[in-house]
């Protein structure tokens, strides 16, 4: 069942500050700002405050199992607001 998505859609929270979103339909704007190829018409992206770990484990198996690719991993300098206290 590879039916594409037709809305925006929060997707749920998780242990470690995860947040996931799925944007579908992207803009072309929004697109041509992110980088992405006329190919990618949904996106999905997952969010945390602390750590990657087990977000980056988390989309190794989704993508595994989907039809999806990787197009960015950005990691976050939060580290819940103690990092500036460990300069």
């Amino acid at each position: 069942m590879n039916t594409p998505a037709s809305i925006t859609e929060f997707v749920g929270t998780a242990m470690g500050d995860t947040i996931g979103l799925v944007i579908a339909n992207v803009d072309y704007s929004l697109r041509e700002k992110m980088g992405l190829d006329k190919e990618y018409g949904s996106v999905g992206i997952i969010s945390s405050r602390v750590g990657a770990g087990p977000q980056i484990m988390a989309v190794d198996e989704a993508v595994k199992a989907t039809n999806t690719k990787v197009l960015s991993i950005e990691l976050s300098r939060d580290t819940k607001g103690g990092a500036e206290l460990h300069k």
